[in-house]
């Protein structure tokens, strides 16, 4: 098979059952075409916006896409039609994943904000179960105490499990890690020295990583920890960046072990070792 289009080619995708082919322009265009008669089936354009990612779901039935202007949306998979309203970020959004089961959509920033939307899939009869605006089910900064470094956010990519319990973040200085979406923490160390995009396997439970030449296996678990209600204060309060959904990243004079201690009740985090290091 062979295809020409008209400006290059920036990321492919093919459809679970290989009839489709979804291509991504450099001009923002997003094409879908018909693997048997190499014909276009649908097209849209979103420029000036760039396209950041784009996926099919798992049953082909829906197209994700993730634009460079803080949105993400849902089409349909044969006629790119939109089914859901838009997802926003205050900040460019770079992935995209689908759910094992389509009904939901996890959705990762360039400001390492992570969010997991009930997107109002269709039903069995194929129609829209909701009609008002996707509403995000998680909202979480994957390391957002571990991500403002240097003045800058650093550039990371995310890989999600399939049923989005976890995933993991894979940052510009070569670390690999692991949270858990239900408490927003870390699932186990750092691993560093990552040279490759993890993977993970189709039933979640574990993580492939490359560093150089050693290849690891990580057999994963979800924490099962609830995290107590103050911990993301804690953390902002510890590491001196506060973040809201308003004003992002306001930088502070981080709080001393001894303030820490007495404005937070530590005892109630069973597990010490989730915290950073210098803090237990």
């Amino acid at each position: 098979m062979r295809l020409t289009v008209d400006e290059d080619c920036v990321q492919l995708n093919l459809s679970p059952s290989g009839d489709r082919l979804l291509t991504v322009e450099a001009n923002s265009r997003l094409r879908l075409w018909s693997v048997a008669t190499r014909s276009l089936i649908a097209q849209s354009d979103f420029s000036p916006a760039r396209i950041e990612d784009a996926k099919f779901s798992n049953n082909g039935k829906y197209v994700a896409i993730a634009t460079g202007q803080g949105c993400a949306q849902v089409f349909e998979g044969h006629r790119l039609s939109p089914l859901s309203g838009s997802m926003q970020h205050p900040h460019p959004v770079v992935s995209v994943h689908f759910s094992a089961d389509d009904q939901k959509l996890a959705t990762t920033s360039s400001d390492s904000f992570v969010r997991i939307w009930d997107w109002g899939a269709p039903d069995s009869s194929n129609q829209i179960t909701h009609a008002f605006q996707p509403k995000a089910s998680v909202v979480m900064a994957g390391g957002r105490h571990l991500y403002r470094q240097a003045g800058r956010f650093q550039r990371f990519s995310s890989f999600f499990e399939p049923h989005l319990q976890w995933f993991a973040t894979f940052e510009d200085d070569h670390i690999c890690r692991i949270w858990d979406v239900t408490s927003g923490l870390p699932l186990c160390p750092d691993l560093s020295g990552v040279t490759l995009n993890p993977s993970i396997s189709p039933d979640g439970r574990w993580l492939l990583t490359v560093s150089d030449k050693l290849i690891q296996i990580h057999a994963i678990r979800c924490a099962g920890e609830t995290a107590p209600p103050w911990l993301a204060d804690f953390l902002e309060d510890a590491t001196g960046c506060r973040f809201s959904p308003e004003n992002g990243c306001q930088i502070q004079a981080p709080l001393a072990k001894s303030a820490l201690r007495a404005k937070y009740p530590l005892a109630e985090l069973a597990n010490k070792s989730l915290l950073p290091v210098a803090l237990r």
